[in-house]
């Protein structure tokens, strides 16, 4: 054999042993792949933490708390999976509702921008669907306590059925509700709403129609009593 031969026969070989290990790549990280995917969708749900005690002394109407002629309204652009939006639910939506909700200041409005990923989706269907039911505040109280991170499976199918029953819905038909994508067109036109008034994360407060530079107490409040005074 020529060494031109020898030479090509090389590169031949060279280039099957790449084909293979490409593959064998290939196979591996979609291997890889569909385990992930498999544990989120099979995370359990037995481990899932209840949600805080919510006893509000003001009317909720749906997805509004506080009396329907308070003069402020405030609107609360969130995603559920947003690390953000749980530190606000947590630390300064109770002192928002405390100092201004209760005493008929302010209505405070939970509003929609599920813009991290699939699951932020999955989560408002969810919530929207135990709307339906009278319990979106309680629902929306569980899926902030389970937070786990983005994309995870913190909010599988599994997980947010069995938050339903947690939370004492009507699991069935939250069910068909939420299968159905019931909402989908309302989604989206709360993400076209919010694009439309320059909401670009979560979460983005808006006092009587105006976009704070900040979710914290301080600005919240400050601009809930400037509104009020301005009445």
């Amino acid at each position: 054999m020529s060494t031109r031969s020898t030479r090509a026969e090389r590169r031949r070989k060279e280039r099957q042993r790449k084909q293979i290990r490409n593959i064998l790549i290939f196979s591996g990280a979609a291997l890889v792949v569909a385990a992930f995917f498999l544990f989120m969708s099979n995370r359990p749900v037995d481990d899932l933490a209840d949600a805080p005690a919510r006893n509000s002394p003001v009317a909720i109407n749906e997805m509004t708390i506080g009396n329907p002629d308070a003069p402020v309204l405030v609107e609360a652009f969130e995603d559920f999976q947003c690390p953000s939006c749980l530190r606000f639910t947590e630390d300064f939506e109770p002192l928002i509702l405390q100092n201004y909700v209760y005493t008929g200041v302010a209505r405070l409005t939970f509003r929609y921008y599920p813009f991290i990923g699939a699951e932020s989706f999955t989560a408002s269907h969810a919530a929207l669907c135990a709307n339906e039911q009278g319990k979106f505040w309680e629902y929306h109280d569980i899926l902030f306590a389970n937070q786990l991170g983005e994309n995870i499976g913190a909010y599988s199918s599994r997980r947010l059925e069995a938050m339903a029953d947690k939370i004492g819905l009507d699991v069935d038909s939250w069910k068909a509700c939420y299968d159905a994508e019931k909402y989908q067109a309302f989604i989206d036109s709360e993400l076209a709403d919010a694009r439309n008034r320059g909401v670009q994360g979560t979460p983005t407060i808006f006092v009587n129609g105006q976009m704070l530079p900040s979710y914290d107490y301080q600005s919240v409040g400050f601009a809930i009593e400037q509104a009020a005074t301005n009445q």
